[in-house]
């Protein structure tokens, strides 16, 4: 077999729809809001007509990312067969910080609107990728609650990746910006 004829790259095989995508883009853009006591949240869920498994992923977010810097990830995992799920609250839900696990009020409140939005969806377990703050916010609900969590998967986990400074972070911080006016011209 000549390169040419090889199986395609795995991000095109990938990014291959097996779902309508004009279906996944209305489940994308349909966000839940969600009133609790403890604050409010944005739940995106895109569920395909044919799961692979019944154990949806649960996305949880960085400081600087959204549901529109994660557009592009949900709806690539939506295509390839899974349930996608989402809460979004930018400061977290209220919650009271249990010092085993967690100093910070507001990182736990983070860590409880992932699992407000489990209770909310009635999910019971999920897979969970976390990226940069959003995988200390899975960490913290995945102590609290280590039931909910069949597999956890974090990308630049905020505190755990060793020595970064403040030039690199706001490096980061303004092209995340760049990035998400770039997928609102889109």
């Amino acid at each position: 077999m000549h390169r040419s004829e090889a199986m395609p790259r795995v991000e095109e095989a990938a990014i291959q729809p097996k779902e309508d995508n004009a279906k996944l883009e209305k489940q994308f853009n349909e966000r839940i809001k969600v009133k609790l006591e403890s604050g409010s949240i944005e739940i995106i869920d895109v569920k395909p007509e044919h799961p692979k498994t019944e154990t949806p992923v649960l996305i949880a977010p960085g400081f600087t990312q959204g549901p529109d810097t994660m557009r592009r990830n949900i709806l690539t995992l939506a295509r390839g067969g899974r349930r996608v799920l989402m809460g979004y609250a930018p400061h977290g839900v209220k919650a009271h910080a249990d010092p085993e696990i967690s100093t910070s009020i507001y990182q736990t409140g983070k860590a409880m609107t992932h699992l407000e939005t489990l209770d909310h969806q009635d999910v019971k377990k999920v897979d969970a990728v976390g990226h940069s703050e959003g995988a200390l916010n899975l960490l913290i609900a995945a102590a609290m609650c280590p039931e909910r969590f069949r597999n956890l998967v974090l990308i630049n986990p905020a505190g755990l990746i060793g020595d970064d400074s403040f030039l690199e972070t706001f490096k980061r911080f303004s092209e995340n910006k760049v990035l998400v006016k770039k997928q609102a011209a889109e």
